[in-house]
């Protein structure tokens, strides 16, 4: 028959509950592993999407301990997840302007936008948090 250990409150929480404990430390590693690939897997323009995969710990409403991988860069969903094809207007302006495939200049009134594939960058990461 096992024994029974009782581990008194405080001590429990300390251990398994708390970000500094040793199941929060295990947590956090696991994400910055996810968050490392992550960034290794995203694709690179200007390199603010990779800069800004962070990870952190987050409050859950059972006080349950939760580590969250994320980018605050306001493309990263459309990065992720790509886009429909939309249609691309002007705004503010008459007229559009981009640099082509063909790496010239062009102005358009109205661009019929293909869409975007996803990179799955996050997604295709957390397979590494099981390791």
């Amino acid at each position: 028959m096992p024994d029974i250990v009782d581990v008194p409150g405080p001590l429990f929480n300390a251990v398994f509950m708390e970000p500094g404990g040793m199941i929060g430390r295990d947590l956090l590693l696991r994400g910055q592993g996810v968050a490392a690939l992550a960034r290794a897997k995203a694709r690179v323009r200007t390199g603010n999407l990779r800069n800004n995969i962070k990870t952190r710990f987050l409050p859950t409403p059972y006080g349950d301990l939760a580590v969250e991988v994320y980018s605050d860069v306001d493309y990263a969903m459309y990065e992720e997840d790509g886009t429909r094809p939309h249609v691309i207007m002007p705004r503010h302006v008459r007229v559009l302007r981009f640099m082509g495939k063909d790496g010239r200049v062009h102005f358009s009134r109205i661009v019929h936008h293909p869409g975007t594939k996803g990179s799955h960058f996050l997604t295709d990461s957390l397979p590494t948090a099981l390791r």
